[in-house]
C-alpha cells in the first residue's frame, strides 16, 4: 500500500482476492487501484528492505 500522494503505487504489485474485495467498504475500494483476482500469486519484490526476510526465524 502507498500513502496518498506518495507516488510509489507503480512500484507495487498489490492484488486482492474477490472475497477480500467484496468485504471492503465502498469508500476503501474507491481508493484501492489494484487487480481483483481469483488466487494470489507470489510477487517478486522490486526493492530490498534491510532485515526483512519472509519466513525467517530469529
Amino acid at each position: 500500500m502507498d500513502a496518498p500522494g506518495a507516488g510509489n503505487a507503480a512500484h507495487h504489485d498489490m492484488a486482492v482476492t474477490h472475497g477480500y474485495w467484496e468485504r471492503l467498504p465502498a469508500l476503501v475500494r474507491a481508493h484501492l487501484p489494484c487487480p481483483v483476482v481469483d488466487r494470489l500469486e507470489p510477487i517478486r519484490q522490486k526493492h530490498t528492505i534491510e532485515g526483512l526476510v519472509l519466513g525467517a526465524a530469529e
